[in-house]
């Protein structure tokens, strides 16, 4: 080591160099002229010494990118010059409290103005035809009494508070189209309409070239939604009664590898006005024991226990969709179950 040369210098240095290119990737992108000056109803200053909001945005995605989690992280480049002057933030990091007065300034018809609005000018950037879009829920657990915290539906914490989000991706780009936070007593599809006219207001149905979803979006009304709208779509199906039974008067299965089969059927759940497309993949439980599925008859179907015979019907696992897509069974089935497949999916 008494061989390494070293030097002093007087200019300044940041350990947060590697940021230049993430401002000159912002800067092409056109966000922060967006931002500037087309972004409606964003927050002024309340006199001539205040941060702008450009500014304040800024630090705030700049401390997300580095790794804050809450706001008392930001401190950590208030005086970091070199970052400072990457960005162009004359007056430099605002203090927590002044970042506190600028959130406090969101309220919902101010959220509903400004976020739809920059995801829209986000995702006209993207020059891709078609987008398959992903919705999904999950429960964030709560410790607190923060707002909108509520019991329900809550499978790793069962009786805890909750909230229960609402989202929407897009698969191709693995980015969040819409997203919002919605109370622990909600379900999956819970402010399906409201939230799915504001995602057509970023990305217009005649983007949307599938629409993909789990078995908690599983209801008439969104099914019907997507046929008024003329949007292909997949979307698990729950393993209600009726369906069961008509799984298990199905005959005309057909094989593909690896011990897997499929069918295909149209099917009127109770509610529907008229009969749906369903697509059903059964699995051999033993080759695939850790893969997904449905028992049809779990009550009587248990695992294999010393000296018990197995069921007849423990032998299979089943998954249904119900699909407005005139495609095979099989490639049905991929479209739904893998995120690599969408780029087969293209009109």
């Amino acid at each position: 080591m008494s061989g390494l040369s070293y030097e002093f210098t007087d200019k300044e240095v940041s350990p947060w160099g590697g940021l230049r290119l993430i401002e000159e990737v912002y800067r092409k992108s056109g966000l922060r002229g967006f931002l500037e000056n087309e972004c409606p109803d964003l927050p002024v200053p309340g006199s001539n010494r205040g941060y702008s909001s450009l500014d304040l945005i800024e630090d705030l995605m700049v401390s997300v990118i580095l790794g804050a989690k809450r706001l008392s992280h930001i401190g950590t480049l208030r005086d970091d010059q070199v970052v400072q002057r990457i960005f162009g933030w004359r007056r430099g990091m605002a203090s927590q409290s002044t970042f506190n007065r600028f959130l406090r300034k969101f309220d919902q018809e101010l959220n509903d103005s400004v976020f739809p609005s920059i995801n829209r000018f986000w995702f006209n950037q993207i020059k891709m035809d078609k987008l398959t879009i992903d919705f999904d829920s999950t429960v964030l657990v709560r410790h607190g009494q923060q707002e909108g915290v509520e019991v329900g539906y809550n499978p790793k914490k069962p009786g805890r508070g909750s909230h229960h989000p609402l989202m929407a991706f897009v698969a191709e780009l693995r980015m969040v189209a819409n997203a919002w936070m919605r109370t622990g007593d909600s379900v999956a599809s819970t402010d399906f309409e409201e939230f799915f006219d504001e995602l057509l207001t970023i990305i217009p149905k005649d983007r949307i070239g599938l629409f993909r979803a789990d078995s908690g979006f599983y209801c008439n009304d969104m099914l019907t939604r997507l046929e008024e709208e003329r949007i292909d779509y997949i979307v698990a199906a729950k393993m209600n009664k009726g369906l069961v039974q008509w799984i298990f008067e199905e005959r005309a299965w057909f094989a593909l590898d690896d011990r897997y089969w499929t069918a295909s059927f149209l099917y009127k759940a109770h509610g529907w006005d008229a009969p749906r497309r369903m697509v059903v993949v059964r699995k051999d439980a033993r080759k695939h024991s850790s893969t997904g599925g449905k028992l049809l008859f779990p009550e009587i179907e248990e695992p294999e226990r010393s000296g018990a015979r197995r069921s007849q019907f423990e032998k299979y696992k089943y998954t249904a969709f119900v699909t407005n897509l005139d495609l095979s069974a099989e490639l049905v089935w991929h479209l739904q179950n893998s995120r690599n497949y969408p780029t087969l999916y293209s009109f």
